[in-house]
């Protein structure tokens, strides 16, 4: 109960910080692209930067043909981008196209291109060139394209393991790859990658999809280093389990015990709550993006060498560290603890059926 208390009263300065920060990066006009593959899926127990791009007009997101990319795309349209979306699904992108024109002004514009962004690297760049040609060169990129697998170790097929690098870490790095010389020649643009709670601390049953979104945070503070003397922001955003078509086919396609009970303590948030915290997260420039109370407490207490969004939050983060330490212990001891009795459950039923 302390840690409990002690992480509530934290919340509240917490929240009170992100409240009082002002927006740097406008959308109105800037394009936008939005690769879209996303299954929502982030899964959890539970900043910094000069003005760097006027995203108003060009645009481009991987994974935006539902799920939390289209919720980002959807905000996107609503405050003047144009939008590219790149997904593997023809249908869903011209769905989620029609979606977006209902959310336009007559004067935006909406492009798709039908892609897998984890076959190759040269097949995405065709695909993003395609969507340049007629958008024009991209503003930001967001990348939303994602898959998941929930079982333990020994019973997932190496093939998945494969499957979820290509597709979580690779997709995002041919994608990132296509854009970012033309950022830096013009010396603006935003890249923003989508990783997981899942991304922060590893859970029972992600052995590969953890692996997959950890990467993308190490991928996300080196180039951050390389590229923001070019005037090009970066961003990592951290979802928790979020309601999505991915999502729910994730949980029909069974989940163990132990990884149910464990995500069950965060909630189950909606993508257009995420996508609202993301967008906000772009819009100041932060390289971290929590979402919810359990997602900004466990950024900070992962926080390590990552910059911090101000000196203020840096601070903050000292000050906090500490104590934060204390609750993750109690939380550790809290999965460990499942993790056990649902192993003498399954020992008890061996015995009977033995």
């Amino acid at each position: 109960m302390l840690a409990i208390w002690i992480t509530a009263g934290i919340g509240v300065l917490i929240g009170f910080i992100s409240f009082t920060r002002k927006s740097k990066v406008e959308f109105k006009n800037r394009h936008v692209l939005l690769a879209l593959c996303s299954t929502g899926l982030s899964h959890g127990p539970w900043v910094h930067g000069q003005c760097i791009a006027q995203l108003l007009n060009k645009q481009l997101v991987t994974g935006g043909s539902e799920g939390i990319g289209l919720s980002v795309a959807i905000r996107l349209a609503k405050k003047g981008a144009n939008i590219s979306l790149l997904s593997r699904t023809d249908a869903k992108l011209k769905a989620a196209a029609a979606t977006l024109r209902a959310n336009m002004e007559e004067s935006q514009r909406v492009t798709t291109v039908a892609c897998d962004i984890s076959a190759s690297y040269q097949k995405v760049k065709d695909a993003i060139d395609q969507a340049c040609s007629e958008l024009g060169p991209v503003d930001a990129l967001i990348n939303c394209a994602g898959t998941s697998v929930a079982s333990a170790f020994e019973n997932t097929a190496v093939e998945d393991f494969e499957r979820l690098m290509r597709l979580n870490y690779h997709g995002s790095v041919f994608a990132t790859r296509a854009v970012i010389d033309g950022m830096k020649s013009r010396r603006s643009g935003t890249i923003v990658f989508t990783s997981s709670q899942a991304g922060q601390i590893g859970l029972y049953g992600y052995t590969a999809y953890s692996a997959s979104k950890f990467a993308l945070r190490g991928l996300a503070e080196c180039l951050r280093m390389e590229v923001k003397p070019y005037g090009v922001n970066v961003s990592i955003a951290f979802p928790p389990d979020t309601d999505t078509p991915g999502y729910k086919e994730e949980i029909e396609r069974g989940v163990p015990e132990e990884t149910l009970i464990i995500s069950k303590s965060s909630g189950l948030y909606t993508s257009d709550f995420v996508a609202d915290n993301i967008l906000k997260g772009i819009t100041n420039g932060d390289f971290f993006i929590p979402v919810g109370f359990e997602g900004n407490v466990l950024t900070i207490i992962t926080a390590g060498m990552a910059p911090a969004a101000s000196v203020i939050d840096g601070i903050i983060q000292i000050i906090l560290l500490p104590i934060l330490r204390i609750s993750a212990f109690f939380y550790q001891f809290q999965f460990g603890r499942i993790v056990s009795q649902c192993m003498k459950k399954k020992n008890l039923g061996q015995n009977k059926r033995d």
